[in-house]
């Protein structure tokens, strides 16, 4: 369940806990557990740490985005992204440090 986080974000912002897996095959999988996930239903894309991503032995695809933050200010980011599948959703992940 996720709880307000009031630390990192000004106005406290729903945050979860969770555990990262990659399976390339049957034989095994990798996992990071205790990722912070901001919860933003609104949002065009998730941002996930770097530090997990790197841990997790993920190649980031090249990718730049244009972020607009909740001051109003535009920022860009060439950081990489990957995919993740959810369920049944395959969306886009960028990696942030």
């Amino acid at each position: 369940m996720a709880s307000y986080d009031a630390t990192h974000y000004n106005p406290p912002a729903p945050v979860a806990m969770v555990v990262l897996r990659i399976s390339t095959d049957l034989s095994g999988a990798a996992s990071v557990p205790d990722v912070p996930l901001l919860i933003d239903t609104g949002a065009d894309i998730t941002l996930i740490p770097r530090s997990a991503v790197q841990r997790l032995g993920v190649t980031l695809l090249p990718a730049q985005y244009e972020v607009l933050g909740i001051d109003g200010k535009t920022r860009t980011t060439t950081d990489g992204s990957i995919w993740i599948c959810s369920s049944s959703t395959r969306r886009s992940a960028a990696a942030t440090s």
